[in-house]
């Protein structure tokens, strides 16, 4: 007689329904697990504890298909078997009879029952130190994993999930630190609520230190957590206001983690592909302050606003040259090595606690893509910024599901002081026509509902088309109404800690608004105050945009984001349009985000675009 036995205790859903279809059996449902079914034509089954699904969908908007909420991918899919094989059969293989109908699930034998390795681990991020410290005196540290969210830890509360977990599976930990030094910074750990490994680390300077720790699988990440360590001083950590979230599923070919040491950037590289070895906390060879960073940027906004067509290209490519510099070559190397071997366009994502310099921009040593295409670094690749900072997900999305968009704008008459903007309300009228946005004319009054809402909806879009205004060293960054009033980011934005956030993504089709500044002694300005809210994506210029090139982009973005097109993609193809006698509009976009982020549209059930494949 066969130790294992079938679990007939099932809840079965379709891979097409929607989260909110699925979440509403679910909650009435008394089964022990749940079977996904996948026609494509082949039938794939796919199988989690209820409790598993339960939570994975709580991450998603309601309208969201179950496939892509789960991520269900051919290679992801449960084996199948038939009764007389459930000796050699993987705990929760789907049965199946002779006419291939589901029959239940494997149960793990009784012998081995609690003890059978189990593919799905949860977990929460373990980084046990010292609170305070001496200055150049070592500390030890130990990094490992919990059952329980630790309430002192910066993004302790996100729960690093794992599903299709392999038997010998290891969790690469990653190091660096603000201010301090480690004996060593890479180890290798188990998937397993007791494993843990140490470390020295050695403070460099007093004041506030901080400890990042990043946790790999498969060369993706999938956890991340801060801890503070006080050198020689009796200042107050920094708490988390980072809402849980699900780790983007869609792997980035080069992930970068760029973080300011004092007047030094330090830059970690973690390619996807298992065959390249990564990049870890190589310090850029030249020094470059806050202020110099600061400048950098008023002097990109100087260069860009030439009024020569020429002398603004070139002043760009020198700035993009010398910004290019302070990226280490083995970064350049290894992007040169992934191009080739990947042929195509990689996906990056650079995250940073510095938001200054316009990365997107520097000059690639060597050119990524065949033909004679600019070499800027988001022209070479499809690229994506993100902000690390406690009150920002350490991973964006990479799906998102729009549910309402509102469309500010305003021509801007003789009395309003401003430049005459022909194009702006044609954007506005773009989005009523095709996406059915609610429009709102550039003034106070007019955007006061808006403003005011007291509930906000997921999936809510943002888009302005306005004048802008940056002054970086002056700390200005402001969006210009059609009244004379300017709206400052953080009045944009409002509370942070509403969850969901009022605006789940915003694209400022202004002037200088992607422009950061200095708050507090932290990045501000648009980005991160948006970032900061919650936002999933967010796109606008960096230099003053050309009106009539602004509008096309906007209807040709929309047009291709609504066709679930990668957002990386698209303003990658945006930037290849740039040439000799071209607008420098064509470089001035950038975008915070996945690099592979895909929006699908859905007003009162009708949906507007594509889904993506679930291949």
């Amino acid at each position: 007689m066969s130790s294992r036995s079938i679990n007939r205790r099932l809840l079965v859903l379709q891979a097409g329904w929607t989260v909110a279809q699925a979440q509403l059996l679910l909650a009435h449902s008394q089964a022990e697990y749940v079977v996904v079914q996948r026609t494509e034509p082949q039938i794939y089954w796919y199988v989690y504890p209820l409790e598993v699904v339960q939570e994975r969908l709580s991450y998603h908007h309601p309208d969201i298909a179950i496939y892509l909420a789960l991520n269900l991918q051919e290679t992801s899919a449960s084996s199948t078997l038939n009764s007389n094989q459930l000796e050699t059969a993987d705990y929760l293989s789907v049965v199946l009879d002779d006419q291939q109908h589901l029959q239940g699930v494997v149960n793990p034998s009784a012998q081995a029952k609690g003890t059978e390795f189990d593919p799905f681990f949860k977990a929460y991020p373990s980084v046990v130190a010292q609170n305070q410290a001496q200055l150049n005196q070592a500390f030890d540290l130990a990094v490992g994993f919990r059952d329980t969210p630790d309430a002192g830890l910066i993004g302790g509360h996100n729960p690093i999930v794992i599903h299709g977990l392999q038997t010998d599976e290891r969790c690469t930990i990653m190091l660096s630190g603000d201010g301090l030094q480690f004996d060593r910074e890479q180890a290798e750990l188990a998937f397993d609520i007791q494993a843990t490994v140490f470390f020295k680390a050695t403070p460099t300077r007093t004041g506030r230190c901080v400890i990042y720790v990043d946790y790999y699988r498969q060369r993706q990440l999938v956890g991340h957590a801060e801890r503070v360590v006080l050198v020689d001083s009796n200042a107050e950590p920094e708490p988390s206001n980072a809402s849980p979230f699900d780790f983007g599923s869609t792997p980035v070919d080069l992930l970068i983690n760029l973080r300011r040491d004092g007047d030094t950037f330090k830059w970690t590289a973690m390619p996807h592909d298992q065959a390249f070895t990564p990049v870890h906390n190589l310090p850029s060879q030249q020094a470059l302050s806050e202020q110099a960073a600061q400048n950098c940027a008023v002097d990109l906004l100087g260069a860009a606003v030439n009024p020569s067509l020429l002398l603004a290209q070139r002043e760009l490519e020198a700035l993009a040259s010398d910004l290019g510099q302070f990226v280490p070559s083995p970064i350049w190397q290894l992007h040169s090595d992934l191009a080739q071997k990947l042929q195509r366009p990689l996906t990056v994502l650079l995250r940073s606690n510095d938001l200054a310099l316009p990365w997107e921009l520097a000059m690639v040593e060597a050119p990524l893509l065949a033909g004679d295409q600019p070499l800027y670094w988001a022209a070479q690749t499809h690229f994506a910024r993100w902000y690390i900072h406690p009150q920002v997900s350490p991973m964006p999305p990479d799906q998102l599901n729009i549910s309402q968009i509102s469309a500010i704008a305003s021509r801007y008459g003789w009395d309003s002081g401003q430049a005459e903007l022909v194009h702006a309300v044609d954007e506005q009228t773009m989005l009523q026509n095709q996406w059915q946005a609610q429009a709102y004319e550039a003034t106070i009054q007019a955007l006061d509902p808006l403003l005011s809402q007291a509930t906000t909806q997921a999936g809510h879009l943002l888009h302005f088309a306005v004048h802008g205004r940056s002054q970086p060293n002056a700390r200005i960054q402001e969006i210009i109404l059609a009244d004379n009033n300017a709206i400052s980011a953080k009045a944009l934005v409002g509370n942070t800690r509403r969850r969901p956030p009022q605006f789940s993504f915003v694209f400022i089709n202004a002037c200088q608004v992607a422009t950061p500044g200095q708050s507090l002694g932290q990045a501000a300005g648009f980005p991160a105050e948006i970032l900061k809210s919650g936002a999933a994506g967010f796109v606008a210029p960096l230099w003053e945009a050309d009106d009539q090139a602004a509008g096309t982009f906007a209807a040709q973005f929309y047009s291709q984001a609504f066709q679930a097109q990668p957002l990386g993609a698209i303003l990658q193809q945006y930037r290849l349009s740039y040439v000799a006698n071209s607008t420098t509009t064509r470089l001035a976009y950038i975008f915070y985000g996945h690099p592979a982020l895909r929006l699908a549209y859905s007003s009162k059930g009708a949906t507007h675009a594509q889904q993506p494949s679930a291949a």
